[in-house]
């Protein structure tokens, strides 16, 4: 399927092809309108959704020089309060450095356009790029989930990428960069990966190989995720007859990073274009 010029892949857009191409399919080339409810209950889902927004747009004015006296009257329940008050040391902890809060980043790659947006980046006075990324989820993913999902992979690779398209005698090399996971719900367990050239390498290869596939399959050559358990918290389940009753937010069963359940795509708001 030709790829439109304009068509920009994200990480999410890209996490939903590895997790399910014909969700994909549906939800990015056929523009297909979603016909479920995602999970139950829904109160919930658009809860968690509202303050996962809101708590970013904290972190954002934080990171914007808004005094943080300013920010705190509009905290105004439990959940965000106690988010609130774990962001806030790390966050200070920052201040000695250089940072760009919602960096956004674009770059082309086999002629097809990808863009990132990192909740934050900061640059010390080593030249390490740290790329901070908040999460709001109510159960802590495993490192191997972490490491493995499509963001830690695009982010590094994109920043890399456009740093050294600069007009700059200061290129930058893969292992100058380090992504963070900092989670509001568990603060002391933050998760740090290192880039390298050999991971440069790999997730080139990676990300070309997603493109070539895509651009030649046809209309519905598209196939249906084998991992069932995603099809409880897809929108499109009753298209695929894959059931129609929605999965549960509270599932200790369901070993699923919730923030990619929630599909809480916050690079997309504002995308620019480059």
């Amino acid at each position: 399927m030709e790829i439109n010029n304009q068509f920009t892949f994200s990480a999410y857009k890209l996490q939903d092809y590895l997790d399910c191409e014909r969700r994909f399919e549906l939800k990015y080339l056929l523009k297909q309108q979603w016909p479920a409810i995602q999970s139950e209950p829904i109160h919930e889902l658009e809860q968690q959704m509202q303050f996962g927004q809101q708590f970013h747009l904290f972190a954002q004015q934080f990171f914007s020089n808004i005094p943080t006296e300013e920010i705190q009257k509009q905290v105004d329940n439990e959940t965000l309060s106690f988010w609130w008050g774990n962001f806030v040391p790390f966050a200070k902890s920052l201040l000695t450095k250089e940072y760009f809060a919602e960096r956004k980043i674009g770059i082309k790659l086999s002629n097809t356009r990808f863009i990132a947006i990192l909740d934050l980046l900061v640059i010390d006075k080593k030249n390490t790029y740290t790329i901070i990324d908040w999460k709001t989820n109510k159960k802590k993913p495993s490192s191997q989930q972490i490491k493995n999902s499509i963001q830690s992979r695009l982010y590094p690779l994109v920043l890399f990428l456009s740093e050294n398209e600069r007009i700059s005698p200061n290129k930058i090399s893969p292992d100058q960069i380090e992504m963070i996971y900092w989670f509001a719900n568990f603060p002391d367990k933050m998760e740090t990966f290192k880039y390298s050239n050999y991971q440069f390498e790999e997730d080139l290869s990676f990300f070309q190989e997603i493109i070539q596939k895509i651009s030649l399959k046809k209309t519905g050559e598209f196939l249906k995720t084998t991992r069932t358990l995603l099809c409880k918290y897809c929108q499109y389940r009753s298209l695929c007859e894959r059931g129609t009753t929605p999965g549960s937010l509270d599932n200790p069963e369901d070993e699923i990073w919730n923030e990619e359940i929630l599909d809480i795509d916050f690079s997309q708001i504002g995308e620019v274009e480059f």
